[in-house]
């Protein structure tokens, strides 16, 4: 265990685009139903594992599961130890990274519409 929480904490990529693993049905079934227990997820939604690929980091896959309640949709990211005995559900985040600096970085504004004049005083 220790060394599957070692791995986690040298991630710096969550995947990298590969073909999708066979998850051995009665693996993902054990998944799935561990996944419902440990978020005590309510007996009306239906829990899936949809898919699974190889990570960057060895000894890790990255999948999502899918939470289902009707017409309601929720995924969310799980990375599995490749034996399928352990996983974390969640992202990974660099504590290192500026999010909001990366965000900006993203913007593109150049003519986007707004109102006011561009050098108008903002008051919070």
């Amino acid at each position: 265990m220790k060394s599957f929480l070692a791995v986690l904490g040298l991630m710096l990529l969550a995947s990298h685009p590969s073909r999708a693993v066979d998850v051995p049905s009665a693996e993902r079934e054990r998944i799935e139903v561990s996944v419902r227990k440990n978020l005590s997820v309510l007996p009306n939604w239906q829990v899936r594992l949809t898919t699974a690929q190889p990570a960057l980091i060895d000894g890790l896959y990255r999948g999502t599961i899918e939470f289902r309640q009707g017409e309601t949709l929720r995924y969310q990211n799980i990375f599995i130890s490749k034996d399928f005995n352990d996983y974390i559900i969640g992202n990974y985040f660099n504590a290192r990274e500026d999010t909001d600096k990366t965000r900006m970085e993203k913007m593109r504004l150049e003519g986007a519409p707004f109102l006011g004049a561009a050098n108008a005083k903002v008051t919070v």
